[in-house]
């Protein structure tokens, strides 16, 4: 099992290799993260491919893989987990206000309990956030910028 990251679709997927995955739609396997089933992109026979859609944070050991007639053989090897790294996509808006600014940034790998993280000004290096960067949902966080952080100044996570 390993984590990938698609930098085309800004996606993190889960590739599993192994056999038995089932052929058809009716018998593909099911990964769960912290008891939220992921999104299903492909498979064969030997490998699955599922999208990380919602985690906790950059590593998760409660991970399953459930077929259906239930747990595969190496189950195990999955219950070691996966681990995710933030990637930047994109941040809207880009510039800040003199009044200060809602920045929204999507960063997927991102889980709803990661903590650590912070908006800065590209050219200074400082912090832009008034207050704790919040995580809205999986791979999407937010904080409101300083008043003194505005003009075409890039910011940066």
């Amino acid at each position: 099992m390993t984590s990938e990251f698609d930098a085309e679709n800004g996606k993190w997927n889960v590739k599993i290799v192994g056999t038995g995955f089932g052929s058809t739609d009716d018998d593909k396997a099911d990964l769960q993260i912290g008891g939220v089933s992921q999104k299903f992109v492909s498979h064969a026979d030997t490998m699955a491919v599922f999208e990380i859609t919602d985690v906790k944070d950059l590593v998760s050991t409660d991970v399953n893989l459930f077929f259906p007639i239930g747990i595969p053989k190496g189950h195990d090897l999955v219950r070691a987990g996966i681990t995710l790294e933030p990637k930047f996509m994109s941040m809207t808006p880009n510039a800040g206000t003199p009044g200060g600014t809602l920045i929204q940034a999507q960063v997927p790998g991102v889980g709803t309990s990661t903590t650590g993280l912070d908006f800065y000004n590209k050219a200074t290096g400082q912090s832009i956030c008034i207050d704790n960067i919040r995580i809205v949902e999986y791979g999407v966080i937010e904080c409101w910028s300083k008043r003194e952080n505005y003009g075409d100044e890039a910011f940066d996570v």
